[in-house]
């Protein structure tokens, strides 16, 4: 069952690394965050749960880990594991340079607690990720959730409380078949219980031929990967044209540049790049998405 609030929660996953999930979500984050003519500045959380840590860079923000007085992901884990279950008091998240967005960052901190979670186990770890969310929730706007190129306990924990699960990866059809394979198994298993959200795909830094995306929506689009459906449907619901892909982001040395130094591409001076008005039009696509699903739930 989905949880019972209004915060919209996006969890971004792939099975490769190097095609630009991080970049991709923090964007997205900062797209979602950022004041607009017509509305104000939203709020937005970042988890990572990746023990790479590259969110924290790619958003300019403080460091956490042991010493530090910003607390963690793995600081929430811990203190929900202890005992506090009825409400999150205000504490001191990464802040970062991005207007509006709040880290919860992962990284080394989380490599510190691995045998906590080792010892807890996969099923209990992910209750305590899925609890973590629905104590932030009422905090901020959006939440946007950065995994690692695994479907660990954590992102399986994330994925329950997802409203929209984006998977990235690059348009060729190993890559969007390696990305898929765990992914869709994990979704068609919460399908069996009525929990599983509605998954989409994004193609990150490539401009591919035609031949290509015929080949890959093929692929994706056969009885193969089924969890995708839901998901097709939501963007030809808003496009009048069904399509598992929520956005093809061009290739632009522009994106790294500004992951390595902390400010996401759709905030700088590049924003009115192609590359930035397809990460905002994909933000916007994804809040309606999820949108929909929290009014749909209550």
């Amino acid at each position: 069952m989905q949880l019972p609030r209004t915060t919209p929660v996006f969890v971004f996953v792939g099975q490769k690394g190097g095609v630009g999930k991080t970049v991709t979500a923090t964007n997205m984050a900062a797209a979602i965050a950022q004041e607009t003519p017509t509305r104000p500045l939203r709020n937005v959380l970042v988890i990572d749960v990746d023990p790479q840590g590259n969110t924290e860079r790619a958003l300019g923000a403080e460091e956490g880990g042991e010493g530090s007085t910003v607390l963690t992901i793995a600081d929430l884990l811990l203190a929900y594991r202890d005992g506090f279950s009825a409400e999150i008091p205000d504490y001191p998240l990464a802040r970062t340079a991005v207007p509006g967005v709040t880290l919860a960052a992962g990284g080394n901190a989380l490599d510190e607690i691995d045998d906590e979670l080792g010892a807890a186990g996969r099923a209990t770890v992910r209750e305590w990720m899925k609890g973590v969310i629905e104590l932030l929730a009422p905090q901020y706007d959006a939440i946007v959730i950065d995994t690692p190129a695994a479907i660990d306990a954590l992102t399986m924990g994330g994925i329950l409380s997802a409203d929209l699960v984006i998977c990235v990866a690059k348009p060729e059809d190993s890559f969007v078949t390696d990305a898929l394979d765990k992914v869709d198994s994990y979704l068609l298993d919460l399908a069996d219980q009525g929990q599983a959200p509605p998954m989409v795909m994004v193609a990150n830094e490539a401009i591919p031929s035609r031949t290509q995306y015929k080949l890959v929506n093929e692929i994706i689009t056969a009885d193969e990967f089924p969890s995708l459906r839901a998901g097709t449907d939501a963007i030809g619901a808003i496009t009048g044209k069904p399509s598992p892909w929520i956005a093809q982001i061009p290739a632009t040395v522009h994106l790294r540049n500004g992951a390595r130094n902390g400010e996401p591409l759709v905030i700088g001076r590049r924003s009115g790049t192609e590359a930035g008005r397809k990460l905002k039009e994909m933000a916007e696509t994804a809040m309606t998405i999820a949108t929909t699903r929290t009014e749909v739930a209550r």
